[in-house]
């Protein structure tokens, strides 16, 4: 497996927590976005979520990516 490879999936296993009190479904044909973070403060992400499903409406799509740049931030890379 790749160097990008892992550093991705370690970053999909990390545990992540929504940041603040607060969480709603989106209606449909919209989206929310949240703020999450590592519980060790480490990392920093967010979290879309879309309703936009045309024949199932009750479809949610969740894309979820980290704020650092793997080109960029080397940290926690196996080199």
């Amino acid at each position: 497996m790749e160097n990008r490879e892992l550093y991705f999936e370690d970053l999909f296993n990390i545990l992540k927590n929504i940041m603040g009190t607060e969480f709603n479904l989106p209606t449909y044909g919209s989206a929310t976005r949240y703020k999450m973070i590592a519980p060790d403060n480490q990392e920093n992400f967010e979290m879309i979520i879309n309703r936009k499903g045309h024949i199932r409406k009750d479809n949610l799509t969740y894309i979820m990516f980290s704020k650092k740049n793997w080109a960029n931030d080397q940290i926690g890379c196996f080199w």
